[in-house]
């Protein structure tokens, strides 16, 4: 009987001490990774990280294509959530307008 209270209660150790360890590594690698993504393809695109303040109600109504036109001179700055994106498999090659393959961050570059 001492023999399964003894398992019990070191499996409870290893859930209680241990585990939340883990997920704590595996978010911080996934957040040093979409960082790393974000900042890569920032600097293979010359782009710097300041940002253009233009006005949120052009933004809202219009597609990416209508903005780069309507702003030729605004840059697209590469986010930490892009970079999360990338990792994930986002996006995707299309030829043909039809899916290809799933980027990776080495291939998003």
């Amino acid at each position: 009987m001492d023999e399964v209270r003894l398992a019990i209660n070191s499996r409870r150790l290893f859930i209680m001490a241990i585990a939340p360890e883990f997920v704590i590594t595996w978010a911080m690698r996934q957040i040093f990774g979409a960082y790393a993504a974000a900042n890569d393809f920032n600097y293979e695109s010359g782009v710097q990280c300041a940002q253009t303040h233009i006005d949120d109600r052009v933004i809202s109504g219009n597609s990416f294509q209508a903005r780069a036109r309507a702003f030729p001179d605004l840059q697209i700055v590469t986010t930490m959530t892009h970079g999360f994106f990338t990792r994930m498999g986002g996006f995707t090659l299309h030829i043909t307008d039809k899916p290809q393959a799933t980027l990776t961050p080495d291939e998003h570059l």
